[in-house]
């Protein structure tokens, strides 16, 4: 057997299924995030198998270091333990009326700044949250949930946006549990 044509045909289809998906009814679904979380999800898979990260390393084509500091920016904030550092930047902006940027670097101080930017406009993008100002002034705002879904056909990739946002929280639901959690 070609593991390596396998793996291939695997993520071929795999990503005709995603582009599917995220484009479905019209949907244009954020997938900025898509790269690294297949990354960290693999990496984790591989390790649970009992893969050494040595060897997941060279399986990526990185060495060693590389790979353990992407791995470490990708799964948690250094500034909030225990939460990935999208999860914590949204949680922060969630709980606050106005962020400006500066005031967001600074609460992720002990992250990689290019990290929180990407992470800020992956947000942006999604529509979960929006941008008012320029550089250091712009201010950031939490979109409120009503208005995720206000007018279904306007504003359908927030819809998307809140759906991933669920899912992201939640894991995996039925049909059913989705349409109750969107009610």
């Amino acid at each position: 057997m070609n593991t390596k044509a396998l793996i291939d045909g695997l993520v071929r289809q795999t990503t005709v299924l995603i582009a599917h998906v995220a484009t479905s009814a019209g949907l244009r679904a954020p997938l900025a995030h898509v790269a690294n979380q297949v990354f960290v999800d693999l990496t984790t898979e591989l390790e649970r198998q009992g893969v050494g990260q040595k060897v997941i390393a060279d399986m990526f084509g990185l060495a060693l270091r590389s790979y353990q500091q992407k791995l470490r920016r990708l799964s948690e904030s250094a500034t909030d333990q225990g939460r990935t550092l999208w999860e914590a930047v949204y949680e922060f902006l969630s709980a606050k009326q106005a962020v400006r940027r500066v005031d967001v670097l600074r609460r992720f101080a002990r992250d990689d700044e290019g990290s929180v930017k990407s992470i800020l406009k992956d947000l942006c993008d999604s529509g979960l949250i929006y941008r008012t100002g320029r550089g250091d002034g712009t201010v950031y705002r939490a979109t409120p949930p009503e208005d995720l879904y206000a007018g279904t056909e306007a504003n359908t990739p927030g819809i998307a946006a809140l759906l991933w946002v669920i899912i992201h929280h939640e894991g995996p639901l039925s049909p059913a549990e989705m349409a109750e959690r969107l009610n």
